[in-house]
């Protein structure tokens, strides 16, 4: 969040310098909280814990092992791989013509590039190919696209009859400009961002350096084409007249590999993590603070991905606690029938053997009085 606000245009120095304050104590409470959190005296978030195997059985090797090397210190997270490649080629790219893994995850296919709506905006242009590749959705990866030429800029013509023609992306932004008085080269910025909004491609124009910048901020292809008529020369320089392409900017938290046609993105194979971390971020700057969302992003993906293997951990040990109380409960009902007696059946053996008592001493007591009946006859 700080870093965002600190991203933002509005702000002043003083305003980021505040806000960077705020973000070194926050730092700092990260530090604290992973250094000083400890379970029986062991530390298990500064990556001291190590690994540890837990006896959950009766028997030799009945453990569960758990590795809490990982750290989640503010110099033990927060890496990124990151990179800005040369200019895409003039290739559009192919359906599953390129695949994007990263880490040790599933290689995804990108999908062939497509032409945009708007002015230079062609399949084979950085727009295009980012668009592909973000429409791909490998999880984890983002890329963007950016185009900037700058080029060295001349008074245009100068010479009485001159006129000047210039298009930028299709889009005329010089018609037979009359220039008997020699185009400057901030005149030729004000009338290409007229057309800014059309042609997708901005500039500006250094009056010290003598140089002409023109930026399209999604990447498509700047093509430029020029002519001075007349007698006059001068515009801007030849290497930027033509097609210029942009460049594509991808990170992640971990390491970017590319197959297949790579080289059409103007990346390398493999895009490794740096050494940079949490610990140095600051906010004090625009870039300074892009470069702080991206850390913090990556840093949340670490402490999530070492909350999620705690969370394994435990259920681990839950279900095993859960299996152990069953096996218990079966072996003290198993003792409890060999040892105790069944209440029920004895008390019912009981009253059987009281009934059967009963009925053998009426049955006792009847035979005894027949002989009396008998004694009483004869008399």
């Amino acid at each position: 969040e700080l870093g965002v606000q600190s991203a933002n245009a509005t702000n002043s120095a003083s305003d980021r310098a505040a806000l960077d304050q705020e973000v070194q104590q926050r730092i700092a409470e990260i530090d604290r909280i992973a250094s000083q959190t400890s379970f029986n005296g062991l530390k298990v978030l500064d990556g001291t814990f190590g690994n540890a195997n837990f006896q959950v059985g009766a028997n030799v090797g009945e453990t569960i092992g758990v590795n809490l090397s990982t750290g989640v210190r503010a110099s033990q997270i927060g890496q990124i791989a990151t990179s800005t490649g040369t200019a895409v080629t003039a290739n559009a790219l192919t359906a599953g013509g390129v695949t994007v893994a990263i880490g040790t995850g599933t290689a995804v296919s990108i999908g062939a590039s497509v032409a945009g709506a708007g002015a230079g905006q062609t399949a084979d242009s950085a727009f295009a190919k980012a668009a592909a590749i973000n429409a791909s959705s490998v999880p984890g990866l983002t890329t963007t696209a950016s185009n900037s030429v700058t080029a060295a800029f001349v008074a245009a013509g100068g010479t009485a009859g001159d006129t000047v023609d210039l298009s930028i992306n299709g889009v005329a932004v010089f018609a037979g400009q009359a220039a008997d008085t020699a185009l400057t080269g901030g005149e030729f910025a004000t009338q290409i961002n007229l057309f800014s909004t059309q042609t997708g491609v901005s500039a500006s124009f250094d009056s010290t350096s003598g140089n002409l910048t023109l930026s399209a901020a999604d990447g498509r292809n700047i093509a430029v084409t020029q002519t001075v008529n007349g007698s006059g020369t001068g515009g801007i320089a030849a290497g930027a007249v033509g097609v210029n392409r942009g460049t594509l900017t991808v990170s992640a938290a971990e390491n970017i590999s590319f197959t297949g046609a790579f080289a059409d993105l103007g990346l390398a194979a493999t895009v490794t993590k740096d050494t940079n971390s949490l610990a140095t971020v600051n906010v004090s700057t625009v870039a300074n603070a892009n470069d702080a969302i991206n850390r913090v992003d990556s840093a949340l993906s670490s402490v999530s991905s070492l909350r999620s293997t705690l969370g394994a951990i435990q259920n681990r040990f839950e279900s095993t606690i859960s299996n152990l109380q069953a096996v218990s409960q079966n072996l003290s009902a198993s003792r409890s029938r060999i040892q105790d007696a069944d209440f029920a059946s004895e008390t019912a053996a009981l009253s059987r053997a009281q009934i059967l008592q009963t009925a053998g001493i009426t049955v006792l007591s009847q035979a005894n009085s027949s002989p009396q009946a008998v004694l009483q006859l004869l008399r």
